[in-house]
C-alpha cells in the first residue's frame, strides 16, 4: 500500500470498517512506514466505521473540502465529524456468506431464508454490524423498511443506494424516500465485489446524510 502514497504533499486515505476487515491497520501501518522517508508529507487514514455506500458518501466529502480550498488541518476534523453525521443501513435476502464467515448466527441465517424474510441493520459506533431487526417479504416491506431507515436518523439529505443484483427493490426504496422527501437526492449503484459478497443476490445498502 505505501507505493500507492507516493507522489503528494497531502494524502488521506479512507478505509472500509476496521470492525470488519485489516485494512485500517495496514493502512496506519503503510503511512508509518512512508512517513519515514517522506517527514514532510502530511498523512491521515480514517477508519470509516463503515463500507459500500456510505464510504463513498465520506469520498465525496472529502472531495468537497479539498475543492473548497481547505487546508490539511482544517479537513482532518471536518472528516471526523463527517463519519459520525453519516449513517450506513442494510437489508439482506440472503445471510448464508455472513452466517459461513462467522458475522451472525447460522441458526437465523436459516430461520431467515425458510420465513422468507428481510433483515437489516447498521453498522455501529465501533463499525461492526449490527441488527436492527427483520420484516417479512411482502407488499408492505418497503414501507416498513424505509421506516426503519427514518427511524435510524434518515431526513432526507444526500443518500447513496447500492445494490446486489437488486435493481428493482432498489428503485422501490428510492420511489417509497421520495414520496416522503421529494427533494432528496437519491443515486442507485452497484455494490462493490467486498460488498457484494456479502450483501449476496437481493441486498441493499444506504448510506446517507443524517
Amino acid at each position: 500500500m505505501a507505493s500507492c502514497l507516493r507522489r503528494a504533499d497531502e494524502i488521506y486515505v479512507i478505509t472500509i470498517t476496521s470492525g470488519l476487515s485489516g485494512s485500517y491497520n495496514a493502512a496506519q501501518q503503510a503511512a508509518t512506514t512512508y512517513l519515514q522517508d517522506h517527514p514532510d508529507v502530511k498523512i491521515h487514514v480514517f477508519d470509516s466505521r463503515s463500507a459500500g455506500p456510505q464510504e463513498r458518501l465520506l469520498a465525496m466529502k472529502l472531495a468537497d473540502y479539498l475543492n473548497a480550498g481547505k487546508s490539511f488541518e482544517e479537513v482532518v476534523p471536518l472528516m471526523e465529524q463527517a463519519i459520525q453525521a453519516t449513517d450506513l443501513f442494510f437489508v439482506l435476502a440472503d445471510l448464508t456468506n455472513l452466517a459461513n464467515n462467522g458475522r451472525i448466527n447460522p441458526a437465523i441465517a436459516k430461520v431467515a431464508t425458510l420465513m422468507n424474510f428481510r433483515l437489516y441493520g447498521t453498522a455501529d459506533d465501533q463499525g461492526k454490524l449490527q441488527k436492527l431487526g427483520q420484516v417479512r417479504g411482502g407488499k408492505k416491506m418497503y414501507t416498513k423498511l424505509v421506516d426503519a431507515l427514518i427511524e435510524q436518523g434518515y431526513r432526507g439529505g444526500k443518500m447513496l443506494i447500492d445494490h446486489a443484483d437488486g435493481l428493482v427493490a432498489a428503485k422501490k426504496y428510492k420511489r417509497e424516500l421520495l414520496s416522503r422527501f421529494p427533494d432528496a437526492e437519491i443515486t442507485i449503484n452497484e455494490c462493490g465485489a467486498l460488498c457484494s459478497y456479502y450483501a449476496e443476490a437481493g441486498g441493499v445498502m444506504f448510506g446517507f446524510e443524517k
